[in-house]
């Protein structure tokens, strides 16, 4: 009896510790993937335009006055800055990524092949959740906008008819951002190429109303307006400057909007990465000179938050300028919103072709090559949002999802670049043999190269009179040590960040100091131990310069800025996300391919 009871625990303790490495099971990247489901047919200049015009709306018309009266003031052009340089750091990781593993997906396909399925799943759920949200509040803040126009009549009307309770709750449900989500929906579903030729004329006429923005609100600018209005510059505090920055971090994710359309991108290897960094670099230039605009011109405090740029005009007696900032809103939230109904039901897609979402998301209709149930799903959850939600509820949503899957994507770098480059040959079906010159030269470099070495210790440390000290990695497989030195270097740094956060008020004192110093010592001496290992430096596509250090950066800054959000954005992402676990163990775990 007692050896059948042994026996039985024996099975039991095998059986989970099965289950628990299941959870961690990675795509190998010698899983050939069919790539020709979805049509390749952007170039260069279509898949920057798609990237501009995802930027181009939230960010501008909707966060833009919620953030300046709520949270920063007049510095929040501080805070689109280090928001610009949170998201370039995360842009070139995407960058390198996509060049290393071309299929739809993004951040969750880089996670899923690097760390294994349950963060890929984590990511994937939370991105295309974040990215719905955004949808929702462009259709809301179009709808207000046009409600300003009436002169709240159409609120008013719907605050006594059709009323909401309020509170998390909108006053009243939008079905005019309904209707204009429904039209965008049949726009998507029409296919990628009449999409993009839709978002290239949109995003167009909506740079040129932001630099209609710029040179008027300049020409009023008045620098009494930063030094001698009441809280001056920073009126909330170098704590405002950060807490902005992690929302306004949503303005750029035009990136992944890129890094999900690789499968139909004619190039994707030389496109993508040259599309997020020309993108980005526009967008950031353009938010900065935006924001000095509006501050300039009117004081920060009498910055309407859900019609900032037209309130402003109104105030300056432009109001003919507000027909003009409403075109620009209208073709913004457009552009945004087409460029948000791609990348989810490419999301959707991809999890639904790993076996992780039910097999109707992977479905394409024949003509369009598009996603089409997914498109519609996407379209439900965002217009169940539109109609329910305000502006400043779906605000305070934004954020920390891309933030999360920003910090995954750059350990994805670290990680890859110390592993042999052997292992990372990413297989892919395509019905269009016909490949580039450029996907040739790749596809000769994988086959001509190889790097045994990439993971281990440099050999002139081996055989230098401080090898003996390194010896003992010897034994695990190549980049395993790598990873578990960076993992350690992410809780010291995690640890010191929480210190600084929530301790600050002990900032003088002995024990507050000490503890700093020790935990930026060890985190410091983590990464240059890794320096010590070989790294992956094979293929031909962009590869981010000086790893570790910059996506260490990337991931310092995002759990930064993801510390920074308020309790309520916490409470709603743990929410979210046991509901997403629910799912995965329910169905996802059992039916993963």
């Amino acid at each position: 009896i007692v050896s059948e009871k042994r026996k039985i625990c024996r099975l039991i303790i095998n059986k989970v510790a099965s289950d628990v490495t299941a959870l961690v099971r990675k795509k190998s990247f010698s899983t050939e993937v069919s790539t020709d489901q979805l049509r390749r047919c952007l170039r260069l200049f279509d898949v920057t335009a798609l990237s501009l015009g995802a930027m181009l709306g939230v960010g501008i018309y909707v966060t833009t006055g919620t953030v300046i009266h709520n949270t920063s003031g007049p510095s929040v052009i501080i805070s689109y800055l280090l928001a610009g340089i949170a998201s370039g750091l995360s842009a070139v990781c995407y960058a390198e990524l996509c060049a290393r593993i071309p299929a739809t997906g993004s951040a969750y396909q880089f996670t899923y092949f690097t760390l294994g399925e349950i963060w890929g799943f984590l990511v994937g759920w939370n991105v295309a959740f974040e990215h719905a949200v955004g949808a929702a509040s462009g259709g809301r803040a179009l709808a207000e906008v046009i409600d300003e126009f009436s002169n709240h009549t159409i609120r008013n009307y719907m605050e006594k008819h059709v009323p909401l309770p309020g509170g998390i709750l909108a006053s009243y449900p939008d079905f005019i951002g309904t209707a204009f989500m429904i039209l965008c929906v049949g726009l998507v579903a029409s296919g990628i190429k009449s999409s993009s030729t839709g978002n290239i004329v949109l995003g167009s006429i909506n740079i040129f109303v932001i630099l209609f923005i710029i040179c008027a609100g300049l020409h009023y600018a008045d620098i009494r307006n930063w030094t001698e209005v009441k809280g001056g510059f920073f009126p909330y505090g170098f704590s405002g400057v950060l807490s902005g920055t992690a929302v306004l971090i949503f303005s750029y994710v035009g990136y992944e909007v890129v890094a999900s359309t690789t499968e139909e991108s004619i190039n994707p290897g030389r496109d993508v990465p040259l599309a997020l960094l020309i993108s980005l670099s526009i967008i950031t230039v353009l938010y900065v000179l935006t924001s000095i605009a509006i501050t300039l011109m009117v004081p920060w405090n009498k910055i309407s938050v859900t019609a900032p740029f037209t309130n402003a005009f109104q105030q300056k007696g432009l109001n003919w300028a507000v027909y003009i900032v409403f075109i620009g809103l209208a073709t913004s939230v457009f552009t945004s919103t087409i460029a948000i109904f791609i990348v989810v039901p490419r999301y959707l897609f991809a999890m639904a072709r790993d076996g992780l979402l039910w097999p109707i998301f992977h479905k394409v209709n024949e003509r369009t090559k598009v996603p089409v149930f997914g498109t519609i799903v996407c379209g439900s959850l965002v217009i169940l949002l539109d109609i329910f939600f305000s502006v400043s509820q779906l605000v305070e949503f934004l954020a920390i999802g891309q933030l999360f899957a920003c910090t995954f994507v750059s350990i994805c770098v670290i990680r890859l670049r110390y592993e042999p480059y052997e292992n990372q040959r990413f297989s892919t079906k395509r019905d269009d043999k016909r490949l580039s010159n450029f996907e040739e030269e790749n596809l000769l470099l994988e086959g001509l190269k190889n790097d045994h070495e990439a993971g281990l210790v440099k050999e002139s440390i081996l055989i230098s009179k401080f090898g003996s000290y390194f010896k003992w990695t010897q034994k695990y497989r190549p980049g395993q040590v790598v990873f578990y030195s960076l993992i350690v270097a992410i809780a010291f740094i995690s640890g010191e960040m929480f210190l600084l956060t929530y301790g600050s008020r002990y900032s003088e004192t002995w024990w507050f100091i000490i503890i700093s110093i020790i935990l930026v010592t060890c985190t410091l001496l983590s990464l240059c131990f890794i320096l010590t290992f070989e790294q992956n430096t094979q293929g031909s596509g962009f590869k981010v310069p000086f790893v570790p250090f910059i996506p260490f950066l990337s991931i310092v800054i995002n759990l930064w800025l993801m510390l920074n959000l308020h309790v309520m954005t916490w409470v709603r992402f743990g929410i979210w996300n046991v509901l997403g676990l629910l799912i995965y163990f329910l169905y996802s775990f059992s039916h993963s391919k």
